[in-house]
């Protein structure tokens, strides 16, 4: 025969993975029911097993509906959240307008584009900006490669991984060109 104090206890180590689950748990801390276990198990009342039942169905209820909840909110929230960061960094003439032709275009397609200026033009390649002969001389004995490197790095201000996708190479062998292309132009300086 089972010791009624020891049979919820029992109970629990039979049934140890089922009650070690977190639900499980906080369904449990709550002292009614406790008490409607204790009573199901113990004294196998089977009101108190239905009512029992049935509050675990509630509280089930409860929780996958919290969890509902959450991922609403925040599905909800991360998508208000790039809607805001895209109107903020939509300019103004990239709104979208109805064009004379009804089509819809934006306000920088109607500026009328203006003649170029070459007059201000500022240097746009490496040699022009070099007015050390030396290092000029040492500049044009480079390979067309590390020229190329140093330009879209210092001129056009890309990232090795833009360079690299540019040329059709790895990252790794843009870094590795750039770093020879320096020590060829430093070795002007240093062994002069």
């Amino acid at each position: 025969m089972i010791n009624k104090k020891d049979s919820l206890e029992a109970f629990k180590q039979k049934n140890y993975d089922f009650f070690n689950e977190p639900l499980i748990q906080s369904f449990i801390k709550e002292e009614e029911n406790l008490a409607l276990l204790k009573a199901a198990v113990e004294d196998r009342n089977p009101f108190a097993s239905r009512k029992l039942d049935q509050r675990f169905e509630e509280f089930y209820l409860k929780v996958r509906m919290t969890g509902y909840l959450h991922k609403i909110a925040s599905f909800y929230s991360k998508t208000y959240d790039q809607k805001l960061r895209q109107q903020r960094s939509e300019l103004t003439l990239d709104t979208t307008v109805q064009s004379e032709e009804e089509k819809q275009t934006s306000l920088v397609d109607q500026i009328p584009a203006g003649e170029e200026d070459h007059e201000d033009e500022i240097a746009r390649c490496i040699p022009d900006l070099i007015t050390d002969p030396k290092l000029k001389e040492a500049y044009e004995s480079l390979s067309d490669q590390k020229k190329t490197v140093l330009d879209l790095s210092i001129m056009k201000q890309l990232t090795n991984k833009e360079i690299a996708s540019y040329l059709a190479c790895s990252p790794q062998n843009i870094s590795k060109l750039k770093v020879q292309a320096i020590h060829d132009l430093r070795r002007v300086y240093t062994y002069d």
